[in-house]
């Protein structure tokens, strides 16, 4: 009979302490839910983050770039006066003064060749200045990669 009320007894405490594992293993599964849920959240949010920092950068505009890349093409005789640019529409307004009209061709030819800077250029004044130089000012469509950062 003792035989008999310790195995009853080991069976009830047997299924006493499965359920109890059943509830603390549940209880584990739900904390490991939460919780993975909660770092799911986080990286999510880190990676809006990037892919907005990354948006942001792609379309920031690099002028310097532009600057170095003009820089080596400008022809000896001519100068400028202004540089009017426009990140937004890539474009450039740029008002200046050369010695010769020849020299004017050949800046103008020199920046329509530099195909990796402008997309096209349209000189739209050209007068001769009181001081026997020529004045010009001709808009250019800048190639994007030329200005933006990357």
């Amino acid at each position: 009979m003792a035989v008999v009320g310790g195995f009853f007894a080991l069976t009830y405490l047997t299924g006493k302490l499965q359920a109890q594992y059943n509830d603390i293993n549940g209880q584990l599964t739900q904390q490991e839910t939460s919780d993975q849920k909660t770092l799911e959240s986080t990286v999510l949010n880190y990676k809006r983050r990037l892919d907005d920092f990354s948006e942001i950068l792609n379309k920031h505009a690099a002028l310097s770039r532009f600057f170095a890349a003009v820089e080596p093409i400008v022809y000896p005789t001519v100068s400028f006066d202004s540089m009017d640019l426009n990140s937004v529409d890539k474009t450039v307004t740029i008002i200046g003064k050369a010695d010769t009209f020849e020299s004017l061709a050949k800046q103008v030819t020199i920046f329509k060749n530099a195909t990796a800077v402008f997309e096209k250029i349209d000189l739209s004044k050209v007068s001769l200045g009181p001081d026997g130089k020529i004045n010009f000012s001709f808009k250019a469509d800048i190639q994007p990669d030329a200005i933006l950062f990357k």
